[in-house]
């Protein structure tokens, strides 16, 4: 089954400056403004109950004059575990919002029947990420308080990407997280589904290291340190591109490489210690930065190759 169209078309005003939005499924999603906080009471009163035993979730974006914790009073309004209110906040008001602490948006006590309370700064992932995780029957309604018809058009705009990606979630191989079985934090109750493999063996491994030399002097000292281990290098490569050995490419490069090394002898697999030796050499003469086991599964390769590579 689609989960609707991209180019929302609005169905009959569906309480005080909120329209109904149609996203091809029976979920009750709504947007709009109101001029203050003051109206998100009766707003609320004015519309239809949610369906019973259905998720509500309430995105409020607020203006720069109203701090988080003082929209937290809408939690009031809201009392009903299934319930959930995501703050957010228009782009220009996001730095003094890094600042909240968590605690500050926490349940009054930790027995409260209500819902959750959480904070989202940026608003277009308020709306596209709540978007996903909704249900048949669940609800799902974004107000600007204090907005206008800018913050509107936004808040459609970010509905018309989320939608687009549930539409997405419904192709075969991408699963059906949003009409999977719940739990109360709304994560899946079932485990996913895991792949599976028969035979899996270590080949190799990535090493990540800061250095202002260039590709061909990099490449000889790491050769050189790999003389008497398992592994050799195979390739450093910079921006996604194979540098060493040259291919005879352009390449722009900054300081920070992927080194490649891969072990010499093709039906092993790659000891902790091996690894562990060759970076205590590395460590010696460069800086490195993280590094990342090459994997295979079932004989396929579980990593990928730099352009250039063979």
């Amino acid at each position: 089954m689609g989960h609707g169209h991209s180019d929302l078309p609005a169905r009959a005003e569906a309480g005080p400056s909120l329209c109904a939005v149609s996203v091809g499924e029976s979920i009750d999603v709504r947007v709009g403004a109101v001029g203050c906080m003051a109206d998100i009471e009766p707003l609320l009163a004015a519309a239809s109950a949610p369906t019973p035993g259905a998720d509500f979730v309430l995105v409020l974006l607020l203006p720069g004059e109203i701090a988080p914790v003082e929209a937290i009073r809408a939690w009031s309004w809201l009392d009903d575990a299934r319930h959930t209110l995501v703050l957010t906040s228009r782009a220009s008001d996001r730095p003094p919002w890094g600042a909240v602490a968590p605690t500050a948006v926490s349940p009054p006590h930790p027995a409260d029947p209500r819902g959750r309370v959480l904070i989202e700064p940026d608003a277009e992932r308020a709306v596209i990420g709540g978007l996903q995780s909704l249900h048949a029957a669940d609800a799902f309604w974004i107000v600007a308080v204090g907005g206008g018809d800018q913050e509107v058009t936004d808040l459609r705009a970010a509905l018309t990407r989320g939608i687009m990606w549930r539409a997405a979630w419904d192709e075969p191989e991408n699963g059906a997280f949003h009409r999977s079985a719940r739990g109360p934090d709304g994560a899946p109750v079932a485990a996913p589904d895991m792949v599976r493999t028969g035979v899996r063996r270590v080949v190799g491994v990535d090493i990540f290291i800061e250095s202002a030399l260039s590709p061909t002097a990099l490449g000889r000292s790491l050769e050189e340190l790999a003389a008497e281990s398992p592994l050799r290098l195979k390739m450093i490569s910079n921006r996604g591109t194979m540098v060493y050995p040259t291919t005879g490419a352009i390449t722009d490069c900054v300081d920070h490489w992927r080194c490649r090394f891969v072990l010499r002898a093709n039906d092993e697999n790659l000891a902790d210690s091996a690894l562990l030796g060759l970076l205590q050499r590395v460590a010696a003469q460069h800086r490195w930065m993280h590094l990342e086991k090459l994997a295979e599964f079932d004989g396929a390769t579980g990593f990928t190759k730099a352009q250039g590579e063979d």
